[in-house]
């Protein structure tokens, strides 16, 4: 019985939000704190007679045969208790390989995080969608590829690349009835004096595929026990997730360092990233007293902050806030069907560290079709990254000076623009955020516009629900230009 209730835990599939799925990996799956290196050396072995046997000629499905299944075996028992994979199952946070292209999907604050690895051209004319297909036959790098020797500045800061990544299919715009909805969680206001803000280099960035890799197997075990102490449970089982050996442009040496754990509770799942990223999801979701009103669509902003400071005040030893500030925001599909999103950051400390909480150690939960708690977020993604440097802060008006004057970084087809240009009238709302999704190599700040697409072309291409307005958005370093390699120094002066 209790082999069949870990197999129906694995073969859960999200129901609603998938937060930074990956490629599926190749999984192994051992018993509690340290992994078997047999079981490593036995996989490379495998490796070298699947080339010998790929090059004889022999079908995948004959390899596939010779490796085996996975197996999951629960802390403290020697006996291994074999679960057997059927099919292209999704584990929760994962994404089936398929031959196709992927989407974008939303990271912390709705940016846009690519799931395939691509460098978005600055204000490019075309944008380009291709199908990304990995076949087993596709070669690996068999060296560390060499890192770029670091600029500096006269001053003694080091320069950085203003480029972000994006997926190879769709383009980062949102939909709201009224650009209020789109939320008035973040910290940073136009009147806010910021001269100076920290950037960060992610230790976790990989290389290319979007594995979150820095954190050790033991730090994300302690992680993952931790949390299942705050929850009053226990882990019965642990999986401990690597690179898939079909993920391309990793680095070599970390193709077989645990990049994610999964830990198995009679509550749900625990999963550990390796940027200290946390995801609990409930089995059977939490009930809510009646007089929470808990949904994705139908809740209003009154509604979401009394939900959330109650679910904060039952999961406090979570968060460990001292003053929570709590906000939502949601929007909305074509057919005008909203996906309201509730948050909550530590609003205790300077406006910096306050901007720091709100993009780095935010708390999400979100419900299901019913109206209960399913999914809790949480941890600091700040864990794993290392400050380069104070950097001086352009402002908001000289930020969008750029980009009416087409200095600027976006996914959005410039035919969705009228006349192929971005217009201060249709500039609906500006805030400074920081990327910070797995695929950026640098955590730096952005001044993130929403632009009202008007062209003709986007009408005609999407059938949209009445009274909804459509915004692209659109992106420019706020930090000053003189430290950029690859971005201009506002001048004062229209191209």
């Amino acid at each position: 019985m209790k082999e069949e209730r870990m197999a129906t835990i694995l073969g859960m599939v999200d129901e609603k939000y998938i937060e930074e799925a990956a490629p599926v990996p190749q999984k192994k799956i051992v018993a509690g704190r340290k992994m078997r290196k047999e079981q490593m050396n036995g996989l490379k072995r495998a490796c070298r007679v699947a080339a010998i046997i790929l090059a004889a000629g022999i079908s995948v499905y004959a390899l596939r045969t010779f490796v085996g299944p996975d197996t999951i075996v629960a802390p403290g028992t020697e006996q291994m208790t074999e679960y057997t994979a059927t099919g292209q199952e999704e584990m929760p946070g994962t994404e089936a390989i398929k031959e196709t292209s992927t989407t974008e999907q939303r990271d912390s604050h709705g940016q846009g995080q690519a799931s395939e690895n691509d460098n978005t051209p600055t204000h490019s004319s075309e944008q380009e969608t291709t199908a990304n297909v990995t076949t087993e036959s596709d070669e690996l790098p068999t060296e560390v590829s060499e890192q770029e020797e670091p600029q500096y500045h006269e001053d003694g800061r080091e320069m950085l690349s203003a480029e972000l990544h994006s997926g190879d299919m769709g383009f980062e715009g949102l939909m709201f009835y009224n650009i209020f909805e789109s939320g008035s969680l973040n910290p940073w206001t136009r009147e806010a004096e910021v001269k100076v803000l920290p950037v960060f280099r992610n230790l976790s960035y990989d290389g290319g595929p979007g594995y979150a890799i820095w954190l050790t197997e033991a730090e994300l075990l302690l992680k993952a026990e931790q949390t299942a102490v705050k929850l009053g449970v226990e882990i019965e089982a642990y999986e401990y997730q690597y690179p898939s050996q079909y993920a391309r442009d990793i680095i070599v040496e970390d193709r077989e360092r645990v990049y994610a754990i999964r830990a198995l509770t009679e509550l749900g799942e625990i999963r550990v990233e390796g940027n200290g990223s946390i995801r609990i999801r409930f089995e059977e979701a939490i009930t809510l007293p009646k007089e929470y009103h808990f949904t994705w669509h139908g809740t209003t902003e009154e509604e979401a902050n009394e939900v959330m400071h109650y679910l904060l005040q039952q999961y406090e030893g979570l968060h460990g806030f001292q003053q929570p500030v709590v906000g939502s925001w949601g929007d909305y599909s074509f057919q005008g069907v909203q996906k309201r999103e509730y948050e909550a950051f530590e609003g205790n400390g300077s406006l910096e560290e306050q901007i720091l909480n709100y993009n780095f150690a935010s708390l999400k939960c979100s419900p299901d079709s019913e109206g209960k708690l399913k999914y809790i977020w949480l941890g600091n993604k700040l864990e794993s990254a290392e400050k380069i440097g104070d950097y001086p802060i352009i402002s908001w008006e000289d930020a969008q000076s750029l980009l009416l004057n087409g200095d600027y970084i976006t996914t959005v087809p410039v035919e969705y623009l009228e006349d192929g240009t971005v217009k201060e009238g249709n500039i609906a709302k500006v805030e400074l955020i920081y990327r910070s999704g797995s695929y950026d190599k640098v955590y730096m700040p952005y001044y993130r516009f929403f632009v009202e697409l008007t062209g003709r072309t986007y009408g005609a291409h999407f059938k949209i629900a009445e009274g909804l307005e459509s915004y692209g958005v659109f992106y420019v370093p706020a930090v000053s230009g003189e430290y950029l390699t690859d971005f201009p120094v506002w001048g004062g002066e229209f191209n």
